[in-house]
């Protein structure tokens, strides 16, 4: 028998008349054959699909065993149809390395200038098993262009880390389906390729070889919610722009660009706004809460908005310590700014009191800000959220309404219950009440009840709502008399289409 791979020399001589004997040398070769294609990958999926053919490039396949620096063999591509094949090889393990050149000496594989690997990135095949089974579809992919690989993650200092300096650090975790563009203006409408990234927050963009010489720019757009903290331009040479979100540089084909990232932290919460209503030298208390949504510190203030005019009416900031909604000896004045960290609240009550001689129907529009300073970002970066509690005076002998929320914030699907608590401050009984509101215009309307009677209230009726899954108008109509000191409520529904 032979062995697989054994190249076996014969020589035989034999003189005689009339015979057929030969006379030379015989060639004997066994072993295996081993080909694939090194195929000019125009989608860059890293697989050869059907029309995907050579490169038109100089190419070179070695086989070489592996663990070694010995080149077995080497072989030309056909540069139109990228196919190379080994032949008569024996057992064992092999590289296979594709490069530029057909040299021995070299075992760095190459491609051709302004070229890069999609399938096989490295050029090297590594470790591929022989045994006595030809072997086929040892594919290269090459791309004629380049490829720019990044990151996009929670710039929020957890785990210890410095927040918001726009470098991703243990501990900070990715951000995943944020949109990542490359733009230029020589691609139709400006945009050259697109990805979401994954859950690891990577994304991968590839560039054209036509955009070589050109500047491009690496865009992300913000995901709702969301703002910019810094980002880092990894091996492009190039700037970020944190007012753009996004890396510019001069593209170079056949360069693999690598560890751009683009850091972002969730946006604070400040919630929620919103309305009372007071006799003349009333008191009306407003709770709310404040989300860090990432290391900083916060400075809560308030201005107002009189109508009429009118000295006397007063607001003040407290710390709500244990954030009950009620103010409790001990709870101090806002007045420094407070540290936070990344999912940090902060409680606050908002203390407005009217003046004696407010006549009905008088207001305050009290806007309440937190203004934010973002830690560890570069250049400096301040975010103000604020919102408006409105206060209004109402006779000493009217209803007092006030209207509350049961969420600090909202995502689309999601359902928003408001109630209403209505209430006698005066000395006589009160009838034909009638209450109207009306959905938030970016809401429709779900549902609505007539909660708790108040003391004297014989019946609630809803007499006006809009059609399910529209906005509108919500009237209630309540029969009987509310008695003097008493209260009741009434709510309604709404979704976040």
């Amino acid at each position: 028998g032979v062995a697989a791979g054994v190249r076996l020399t014969a020589t035989a001589t034999h003189t005689g008349v009339g015979t057929s004997e030969f006379s030379g040398v015989v060639t004997v070769t066994t072993g295996v054959t081993l080909n694939g294609v090194a195929y000019a990958d125009a989608d860059h999926d890293s697989q050869r699909d059907p029309g995907e053919t050579g490169t038109n490039q100089t190419l070179y396949a070695k086989l070489v065993l592996a663990g070694t620096a010995l080149v077995r063999q080497a072989t030309s591509v056909d540069p139109l149809t990228g196919a190379y094949a080994f032949t008569a090889v024996s057992a064992g393990a092999y590289d296979v390395i594709l490069d530029q050149d057909a040299s021995a000496a070299d075992l760095s594989p190459t491609y051709p200038a302004g070229w890069i690997g999609t399938e096989v990135l490295s050029g090297v095949r590594v470790g591929v098993p022989i045994n006595a089974t030809n072997v086929s579809g040892l594919d290269f992919g090459l791309y004629h262009g380049s490829r720019v690989d990044g990151r996009a993650f929670r710039d929020d200092g957890a785990g210890g880390s410095v927040a918001n300096d726009g470098a991703a650090q243990a501990g900070e975790g990715p951000v995943s389906a944020v949109r990542m563009r490359l733009a230029s203006g020589l691609c139709v409408g400006g945009v050259c390729d697109s990805a979401l990234t994954d859950g690891a927050g990577a994304f991968t963009l590839w560039l054209p070889f036509t955009l070589s010489g050109q500047i491009v720019r690496i865009v992300e757009q913000d995901p709702s919610g969301w703002r910019s903290t810094g980002g880092l331009v990894g091996n492009t040479g190039g700037t970020y722009d944190r007012t753009n979100d996004a890396v510019t540089f001069t593209a170079i084909s056949g360069t693999r660009y690598a560890a751009l990232a683009f850091g972002e932290v969730p946006r604070n919460r400040w919630a929620a706004p919103q309305t009372r209503s007071i006799v003349a030298g009333g008191l009306a208390l407003y709770a709310h809460r404040f989300t860090a949504g990432s290391g900083g510190s916060v400075d809560f203030s308030a201005t107002q908005s009189l109508t009429p005019s009118l000295a006397g009416w007063n607001m003040a900031l407290y710390r709500d310590l244990n954030c009950d909604g009620v103010l409790e000896p001990g709870e101090p004045l806002l007045a420094l700014p407070l540290a936070v960290t990344a999912g940090q609240d902060l409680c606050v009550l908002a203390r407005h009191t009217s003046p004696a001689a407010a006549p009905a129907g008088a207001s305050s529009v009290a806007t309440l800000t937190a203004s934010f300073t973002y830690t560890g970002a570069s250049p400096a970066l301040i975010g103000d959220d604020r919102f408006d509690d409105v206060t209004t005076v109402v006779a000493s002998s009217g209803l007092v309404l006030i209207k509350s929320v049961d969420r600090d914030s909202v995502r689309a699907g999601q359902n928003i219950l408001y109630t209403i608590t209505y209430t006698n401050p005066g000395s006589s009984a009160l009838s034909n009440i009638v209450i109207r509101d009306a959905t938030p215009a970016w809401t429709v309307f779900d549902a609505a009840s007539c909660a708790t009677l108040g003391t004297g209230i014989t019946g609630c009726t809803l007499t006006t709502s809009p059609t399910l899954g529209t906005p509108g108008p919500v009237e209630w109509s309540l029969t009987g008399s509310l008695a003097p000191g008493a209260t009741g409520s009434v709510s309604f529904r709404v979704r976040v289409p």
